[in-house]
């Protein structure tokens, strides 16, 4: 019966020991939302760093995108904007503790930025064939269907060779219209 006793002081004697020991978890760190594109904003948590110390965030190539500093837990929470990057994909983040040195990293996916998909057609009036001295009138038409916005939209389109363009007939709304009488050498 001693001996039983014994070793259950001895157990509780381990356990209090163990339970006085300081022990040190692995900082972590964590990006919300995980994925998505440039400009976007994100909330960095981290924690298991000193209390009270500085934590530098790395994104990617940007060095000391943000900084922070972790409460009396180690823990910390901070929001920086996407910047771009060479590449889209998977982005390491860094969070590295200024007096601990330690570094805890996790990822995050960069998504293409949304692209315009411009679709374009023309018509013609009147339809068929004309005759000599017949004015027609070609009409352009032009969506974009993708999910990005299309800026600097560039639309040649050459008139048959038979016709002559009419010196400002053209119009269109927020557009900016060019001709040319030498194939492309120069504008009007």
């Amino acid at each position: 019966m001693k001996k039983r006793n014994l070793e259950v002081i001895c157990e509780l004697i381990f356990f209090i020991i163990l339970l006085a020991c300081k022990v040190n978890a692995a900082p972590i760190v964590d990006v919300s939302p995980n994925a998505g594109t440039i400009g976007i904003s994100v909330i960095v948590t981290g924690g298991g760093f000193s209390p009270t110390e500085g934590i530098v965030i790395d994104f990617g190539n940007t060095t000391t995108i943000a900084t922070a500093l972790t409460d009396a837990f180690g823990s910390f929470s901070t929001t920086f904007t996407i910047t771009p990057q060479p590449s889209s994909g998977t982005i390491t983040v860094n969070a590295k503790g200024l007096i601990s040195g330690t570094i805890a990293t996790t990822e995050f996916n960069l998504l293409e930025p949304p692209q315009p998909l411009l679709k374009f057609y023309k018509e013609v009036s009147p339809s068929g064939p004309a005759t000599s001295g017949a004015s027609l009138t070609y009409t352009l038409y032009y969506q974009n269907i993708g999910s990005g916005t299309a800026t600097t939209v560039v639309l040649t389109d050459a008139i048959p060779a038979e016709t002559t363009y009419i010196t400002n007939s053209a119009s269109g709304t927020n557009t900016t219209i060019f001709y040319s009488r030498d194939g492309g050498i120069t504008y009007d």
